[in-house]
């Protein structure tokens, strides 16, 4: 069965949640938080993650299935 764009971002957040509590050197992310577009209250029906980083910078990250 064919993963949805909100299973996929479900499983990118996990992942990158755990990036965060891991003590691994190579972890080159610098993240604080991680929250999907419905945590933050985006105005969008697209499946998407918001990335905070330490510094205060932030990224979005929709999530479109293309096939």
């Amino acid at each position: 069965m064919a993963m949805t764009e909100n299973e996929m971002e479900s499983k990118l957040r996990e992942q990158l949640e755990h990036m965060m509590t891991s003590d691994d050197p190579d972890n080159f992310l610098d993240l604080s938080s991680v929250r999907t577009y419905a945590d933050v209250g985006m105005l969008t029906s697209n499946a998407g993650l918001v990335l905070r980083m330490h510094d205060g910078r932030e990224f979005q990250l929709t999530i479109k299935r293309s096939k």
